[in-house]
């Protein structure tokens, strides 16, 4: 696997690129999730303003993390149980 540079923020963002054909985008290059944050593809959940919703803070993407990290356990407990 690819080894990123995560030395600043920018890198972080630009790496991006990296889900496109992965997830379901939109054209502005945001990734499509739910409130729950769920992706088209199952198990894999996105947080922040990479993803599509209407208020971009610092609240809203820290609040998008903890959804994401809970919804992330429940899915792999559910499948190693």
């Amino acid at each position: 696997m690819e080894q990123w540079d995560y030395s600043s923020l920018s890198d972080i963002f630009l790496k991006l690129n990296f889900f496109e054909g992965k997830v379901e985008m939109t054209e502005d290059g945001y990734i499509k999730a739910g409130e729950d944050t769920r992706t088209s593809v199952p198990g894999v959940y996105v947080a922040g303003d990479c993803r599509v919703k209407d208020v971009r803070q610092v609240v809203t993407a820290v609040s998008d993390g903890a959804v994401a990290a809970i919804r992330a356990e429940k899915y792999i407990a559910e499948k190693f149980e």
